[in-house]
């Protein structure tokens, strides 16, 4: 559960090698004043910039404001729904959307990832499982920023804008954890993705290195022929061969 305390690790912070001295600018939309502090607290302890909007009209505001790096976004807000809010945010930028939602309701996490979120977290979670996620999404460049929106290869194309993939002309019905699992891959075509980041695509339950073979093995037989073109990298992760 989503612990009242933050993850301390008992020594000040130090950015890591190689990061920019100006950390990311995190803005949380949450109205729950408990939740929104555990989460403040864990971020700006690991020396990210955070701040918080308590309902949509607020959050939206501040966002149309400011220069944000990342949002968490949870779904049931005052004033303006999350839905709508995410709708509007990513009709105004491309930054990393995760959304916060309640652990049994699957037709929340579908709706949010077509609106545009890149990721969600189920409620109740860990500050330890908040802070990777965070940490993956700033570390991947932003969907449709420093790739085409639309790859093609062999058969298979993937629009990322529309969600959308079809083989060999037909739409292949990919499971959102199928597609972010393969737009993660696109994103980084080329290059190995680790099996630690990929995991934390499946969120919930499901993120075990089990599942996650799982899905990728699913996916490799929706993609048809061209499914073989996802490469195992033994004991690191996966790699898409285009």
């Amino acid at each position: 559960m989503l612990s009242t305390r933050p993850v301390h690790s008992g020594m000040a912070f130090t950015p890591p090698t190689g990061y920019a001295v100006r950390m990311a600018r995190i803005l949380v939309v949450e109205d729950d004043a408990v939740t929104a502090q555990v989460i403040r607290d864990a971020l700006t302890f690991h020396g990210y910039h955070v701040e918080v909007a308590r309902d949509g009209e607020e959050g939206l505001a501040m966002f149309v404001a400011g220069e944000f790096d990342l949002v968490l976004l949870d779904l049931i807000l005052p004033s303006v729904s999350g839905f709508e809010l995410l709708g509007q945010m990513r009709q105004r930028s491309d930054i990393p959307i995760i959304i916060l939602t309640a652990r049994d309701e699957g037709e929340e996490k579908v709706t949010g990832l077509d609106l545009g979120a890149d990721d969600y977290i189920t409620k109740p979670f860990r500050s330890d499982e908040l802070l990777a996620r965070v940490r993956a999404r700033l570390r991947r460049p932003v969907s449709g920023r420093g790739v085409d929106r639309v790859q093609t290869f062999g058969d298979v194309m993937i629009d990322l804008g529309a969600r959308l993939v079809t083989v060999a002309g037909e739409q292949a019905h990919l499971t959102p954890t199928e597609f972010r699992l393969f737009e993660i891959l696109v994103e980084h075509a080329g290059l190995t993705v680790r099996r630690d980041d990929l995991v934390l695509t499946l969120g919930g339950e499901e993120a075990t290195e089990q599942a996650l073979q799982t899905h990728v093995s699913r996916l490799r037989r929706k993609l048809g022929q061209d499914g073989d073109r996802i490469k195992t990298a033994w004991g690191v992760g996966y790699r898409l061969a285009m």
